[in-house]
């Protein structure tokens, strides 16, 4: 049997507007429910052209592992990307990420950077099931 996953996170997320949600699910392996499994969820490369930060709210309303949200920049010439900010791991919670120019550093939660032309949302499942929600918008 295969684990499919149902990446519900909207393709035209922010660069047809300022706000955008979307949604990840997973569970175990073997699981009975359709569009869901443990395997991880990247979002489109999305397009900034305007804004300087992003906030993003994370919402776990059931899990059984952790959920971990990922900030990721590229980087054009190396062609790789990069990490500007990485939630803790999650379970049942709600948790907002900041990434703003002079926002106060908080590990984990915030940080001092300027969103670059080219980004993305990465999520990591750990050890077991989770249902999450991400919602965002940029910041000028």
């Amino acid at each position: 049997m295969s684990n499919p996953v149902n990446h519900d996170l909207g393709a035209s997320l922010f660069p047809t507007g300022s706000q955008g949600a979307g949604t990840f699910y997973s569970t175990a392996p073997g699981a009975t429910q359709a569009g869901q499994s443990t395997s991880s969820g990247v979002w489109n490369n999305l397009t900034n052209t305007a804004c300087r930060g992003l906030s993003l709210f994370v919402s776990v309303t059931a899990a059984t592992g952790t959920l971990t949200v990922y900030v990721e920049g590229y980087d054009v010439a190396s062609g790789l990307w990069y990490t500007i900010l990485a939630s803790a791991a999650l379970g049942v919670t709600t948790q907002r990420l900041l990434v703003y120019p002079g926002a106060t550093v908080t590990t984990n939660v915030s940080a001092d950077d300027v969103l670059p032309a080219t980004f993305r949302i990465r999520m990591v499942v750990a050890g077991g099931n989770v249902t999450a929600t991400v919602g965002g918008c940029l910041l000028v």
